[in-house]
């Protein structure tokens, strides 16, 4: 499972994937069986599968994935809790937000600022931003500064 979350962490941030060209055959066993895990590194595997299809312009076979994501980070811990953030700012880029997702990255970017479990200065930045829709941009931004490597 960590491997197969690295991997694609791989294909989405570099774009290498599209010298690969995977077909649907490859991609759908891993949906599936994305889909089918409750737990860390699934959160992972469905954001970047997510944002692969996204990229092959497949945003129908994304969106379960990135919903999937989201409610696996809200039944996570601190750490996952924060990563909704990722999954969040796709759906924002997607065009698919809902305003109840709006609401999450505020109440989200709210405890981050007030909580002592996590490394409150390490999302200082985001603290000052002014409505979800701004905080979803910055997280897309700089995805990498927020959630280094292994943690997107």
């Amino acid at each position: 499972a960590f491997i197969l979350a690295a991997v694609l962490r791989f294909f989405a941030d570099t774009g290498e994937e599209n010298d690969i060209a995977f077909s649907a055959r490859d991609l759908d066993p891993v949906l599936k069986a994305t889909l089918g895990h409750g737990h860390h590194p699934w959160q992972l595997t469905g954001l970047n599968l997510a944002r692969l299809l996204q990229a092959r312009d497949e945003p129908d076979k994304a969106l379960p994935l990135l919903r999937h994501s989201i409610s696996l980070c809200n039944t996570g811990g601190p750490t996952m809790q924060a990563m909704a953030l990722l999954p969040l700012a796709e759906l924002h880029h997607q065009g698919t937000a809902t305003e109840a997702d709006y609401r999450q990255a505020e109440e989200l970017v709210r405890w981050l600022a007030r909580t002592d479990v996590l490394h409150r200065p390490h999302f200082q930045p985001l603290f000052h931003l002014s409505g979800a829709r701004t905080i979803l941009d910055e997280i897309l931004r700089r995805r990498q500064r927020y959630f280094p490597f292994t943690y997107r």
